[in-house]
């Protein structure tokens, strides 16, 4: 009970500074607590994404399951009723439950053996006809229909024959009318004496086509050929007679998707493994349809890499958080030492101290386990409406709860906070009075990193995996390995905070010896604030590393995590508008008047031509060539959100001969320079010239064309050279070479056009259309569109509609943009960096302000003897200035230079976790000004808050301190 008053007068006497502490452990929690809380939010998202998509591609209900029994050879006739009934019965029994998820319907598909359908009354009904038809039962089949025309059928045979409904377009397909009755006979035995009379009486239609019913195994496509009966008469008179009529049948689960969450979905997992087997593993004939098993499968698989790479992601600023804790732990524990020291000395023991420490962690760590998963979810609301880095759009937020996994990490977290914060304490413990005088008085001890090299371990461990990453690199490049579906690599991220670190302390490590270079240099010419800071630095140095190492990691890792989300956000952009080339292309329909053959001659192949699509001599071709009518252009231009739109005739089929040499499967692309000019998306620094130079090259002559540089280098083609240009069914056109490409919108130069063919390369060569459409056939062209600003593509998709432009498809490189940022790794990628860049402005602002405002409260007797010896307050706030422009304002440049650095050497690994083989526009590194902007503004903050406090606490100091100097 003692030592808990204790720690309560403790907590009040350093009420600020224990509150400091309690903000970084709770901000810990929370940050930690958020990893599973934002993580399950990403990949429900994703689940349900996978899901949607599913359903737009099959046209197939995604949250269906199916069992299946479908009786051949395998299954004797005396024992599928048998069969039928274990299976069914377990499948009523079990099945449902089995999935542990609401149900929109189970469904029990009944059906007989295709029956080939004779008419009873040949007067009636057509008996040249060919007819087959199934008898068919649902279960709670009427419930979701309803009859529009005839009656419900019968729940019993009457006058011999079943009653039987069907749909229209079985109606129509039998082409007969309600009340005709026929026999149903075996396919193959039209002489079987086995017939089951039918009568017509009833046509029926779903009630609402959107019920669920008709999207799983019932769907309305599977009613065709079928005629119904109600599902007690099939199993009374078809199922139960001997020999059973029963040849299929069905049991079909449907349920909503939207609520398969990361819980019950192994549910779902479980159920289909357990009624495999108890079905197919037991019985044969029996089969399994599930519709979600695939997409579950793919979801565990990236649910573990993004998992893997969101904890990476947070490894750096739980890193900081952890020696923010240190810092504030250390700087209370240094200003307790006397009182630490005082106890020991009268008999205290380790034990004491360290207890009377825990608790208080102890308590402040429950107080952040209990606030801290609650400011993650909050955190995890925030971040799940991030649509790029520190960007947040007004969309539906991820889907984010507090679960026990939340708690768990919580927890976790705490308990390292309170082993984090004791270390001072322990260390602070082995002092008795005597000891802790002697080691204020000399400050020339080397730090534990210092002693052990820490510096020069951390750089050479993050510089060999820097090394091991650029091998695997240069092997993927060398080897054109398809790496879209890789993850970043976790190590990535720790390799790069171990540089951080590493570098931070080396730079620390010389830097009392550059302020002592300083000092010597002007010693007898600098003012006397500087001259007096200088020497405060130089003495203390050690003192002032824990606040220069925070201040460097803390920057550093912000800008690394900005720009690793810059550069990662900008090369997807750019990947995605270049493949399209502009904002939207259309493919607009065009209306033919009539086709007409051409001939044309095939010059022979030659020994030395390149990709030659065929090696016969000379030969005549006939091409049928549609006539095309071309419809008006200037409606694109008028469409709402427009801005502007050009004609890019586009084809990949052409034929380039130069010198008799032959190159096919050249891509041509004819084009207006001007329109094309305004509507293209082009990254610069592609081309040797701006793109507009070789476009008003095109644009000089009519015949003028570019050709890509694989074109150029094969066949040794150079500017002012004439090639011929064919396609198929027309004549050589001559054009001549105004320019050398290497890229060009949409066009990429490093995906070969015949795979296997080590001939063939990828070839480009851009045209003026007008010369292209007097020298060639008239064909269609393809729409680029440039959007205005602001508008959306919504707004031209309506006025698409409302003018009635054919369109035959569309690419929208806005669209795709927007499902590339919704990608989870995308998701987890953005909001994990961002939050490691807010956190590191918050924290840097936090440690800044507490470590100064303890550090100059404790020289507040220095500062009474200097001013008591006749040193101005002008002098002493300059003196303050100097000292933070020489500590925390040279830790920033160490944290830009160290962030600039990690920059340069890790950033560009991310390429790795592209597409090595088809990276274009090549990977570039990314740093916004504005991001260095955010850093640089937040310290300008915390220097001006520090001075103003620092001169707020000096202007209070009293002369007569100074007489208490002896007390020190």
């Amino acid at each position: 009970m003692t030592i808990i008053i204790m720690v309560l007068r403790k907590i009040n006497n350093n009420r600020w500074l224990t509150l400091c502490l309690l903000i970084g452990l709770i901000i810990s929690v929370g940050l930690v607590s958020s990893i599973p809380i934002y993580t399950d939010g990403v990949l429900q998202k994703f689940l349900v994404k996978e899901f949607e998509n599913s359903q737009q591609k099959t046209h197939q209900y995604p949250g269906s399951y199916a069992v299946t029994l479908y009786f051949t050879s395998k299954t004797p006739m005396e024992k599928r009723r048998d069969v039928f009934y274990k299976v069914g019965d377990f499948m009523n029994k079990n099945a449902e439950k089995a999935f542990g998820i609401p149900m929109y319907a189970a469904i029990v598909d009944y059906s007989t053996d295709k029956y080939r359908m004779q008419p009873v009354d040949y007067k009636k009904v057509n008996p040249n006809q060919e007819r087959f038809a199934s008898v068919q039962a649902l279960s709670d089949f009427e419930k979701h229909i309803k009859i529009i025309d005839g009656r419900m059928p019968a729940d019993k045979p009457v006058n011999g024959a079943y009653e039987v409904i069907v749909n229209q377009s079985t109606l129509d397909a039998y082409n007969t009318v309600l009340g005709n009755e026929f026999y149903l006979t075996d396919a193959y035995d039209p002489n079987s004496k086995d017939k089951i009379k039918i009568k017509i009486v009833g046509v029926f239609q779903p009630k609402d086509y959107k019920d669920k019913y008709w999207m799983g195994a019932a769907d309305i496509p599977s009613t065709r050929d079928s005629v119904f009966i109600s599902d007690d008469l099939f199993i009374k008179d078809f199922v139960n007679r001997d020999p059973t009529r029963l040849k299929f049948v069905m049991w079909s689960y449907i349920f909503d998707y939207h609520r398969i969450n990361l819980e019950n979905m192994y549910n779902l997992i479980d159920a289909d493994q357990y009624i495999q087997k108890n079905t197919v593993n037991r019985f044969n004939d029996m089969g399994v349809y599930s519709q979600y098993m695939p997409i579950l499968g793919n979801y565990i698989e990236r649910q573990s890499q993004l998992k893997i790479m969101l904890l990476t992601l947070d490894v750096p600023v739980m890193l900081m958080l952890l020696f923010y804790i240190f810092m504030v732990s250390s700087l209370l524990v240094e200003k307790q030492k006397d009182e630490i020291a005082v106890l020991r000395s009268r008999g205290a023991t380790k034990w004491h101290i360290l207890m009377s420490y825990f608790i208080e962690n102890s308590l402040l760590s429950a107080i952040a386990f209990a606030v801290g998963p609650v400011l993650g979810y909050y955190i995890s609301k925030v971040l799940g409406v991030s649509n790029g880095f520190m960007e947040f759009v007004n969309r539906t937020a991820i889907p984010v709860r507090i679960s026990i996994t939340s708690y768990q990490y919580a927890l976790l977290a705490a308990v390292v906070a309170i082993i984090t914060a004791l270390i001072p304490a322990y260390y602070a413990s082995n002092y008795s009075i005597v000891t802790q005088k002697q080691e204020n008085a000399r400050m020339i001890k080397p730090a534990f990193w210092q002693k052990y090299f820490l510096d020069i371990i951390f750089l050479g461990i993050s510089l060999y995996a820097l090394y091991t990453f650029n091998q695997r690199q240069q092997i993927l490049n060398e080897t054109n390995i398809n790496t879209t579906n890789l993850s970043i690599n976790p190590l990535l991220f720790f390799a790069s905070t171990l540089f951080i670190i590493g570098a931070g302390l080396f730079l620390i490590r010389i830097y009392p010896y550059v302020v002592n270079l300083i000092y010597r240099i002007g010693n007898s010419i600098w003012p006397t604030s500087l001259y007096m800071t200088l020497i405060e630095i130089g003495r203390g140095s050690r003192r002032y590393q824990f606040l220069m190492l925070f201040l460097v990691i803390t920057i550093s890792t912000g800008l690394f995590g900005a720009n690793s989300a810059r550069t990662i956000n900008t090369n997807i952009h750019d990947k995605i508008y270049y493949a399209v080339g502009t904002d939207i292309v259309l493919t607009p329909y065009w209306e033919t008047a009539k086709a007409t053959t051409s001939s044309s001659f095939t010059p022979p192949s030659s020994d030395n031509q390149g990709n030659s699509g065929n090696n016969n001599s000379g030969n005549s071709e006939e091409v049928v060539r549609a006539q095309y009518i071309e419809p008006s252009f200037s409606i694109y231009e008028k469409l709402d959100g427009v801005q502007y739109a050009a004609r890019v005739y586009d084809r990949d089929d052409a034929t380039v001969i130069y010198n008799n040499n032959i190159q096919d499967n050249v891509r041509m692309m004819a084009i207006d320079p001007y329109d094309f000019g305004k509507t293209l998306w082009f990254r610069n620094g592609l081309l040797p010239y701006h793109i507009n130079q070789y476009l008003n090259l095109l644009s000089s002559n009519p015949s003028a064309i570019l050709i890509s540089d694989t074109l150029s280098k094969k066949y040794n083609i150079s500017p002012g050279d004439n090639i011929k240009v064919k396609l198929l069914g027309t004549d050589e056109v001559t054009f001549t070479v105004y320019g050398i490409i290497n890229y060009w919108p949409s066009w990429n130069p490093l995906e070969s056009p015949n795979e296997g063919d080590n001939n063939s390369v990828p070839a480009l060569i851009v045209a003026n259309l007008p010369y292209v459409q007097d020298n060639f056939p008239l064909e269609p062209y393809n729409v680029w569109i440039k959007l205005k600003p602001g508008a959306t593509s919504a707004d031209l998709y309506k006025s698409i509609q409302k003018n009635k432009v054919a369109i035959i498809s569309v690419t929208n490189a806005k669209q795709e943009l927007v499902a590339a940022k919704n990608d989870p790794f995308q998701l987890g990628l953005n909001g994990a960096l961002t939050l490691s860049f807010i956190i590191s402005i918050i924290i840097c602002f936090m440690g800044f302000l507490i470590y100064w405002i303890l550090s100059l409260s404790s020289r507040e007797y220095q500062f009474g003897i200097l001013r008591a010896i006749g040193l101005y307050f002008k002098q002493l706030i300059s003196m303050i200035i100097w000292e933070q422009v020489l500590t925390s304002g040279i830790a920033l440049v160490m944290g830009i230079i160290v962030g600039f650095l990690s920059s340069v050497l890790y950033v560009p690994l991310f390429q790795m976790a592209f597409n090595a083989s088809n990276q274009v526009p090549p990977f570039v590194i990314v740093s916004e000004a504005s991001d260095q902007m955010k850093l640089l503004v937040s310290v300008l903050v915390m220097l001006i808050i520090g001075l103003a406090i620092v001169g707020y606490m000096i202007s209070r100091i009293k002369i007569n301190q100074a007489i208490k100097m002896g007390e020190d």
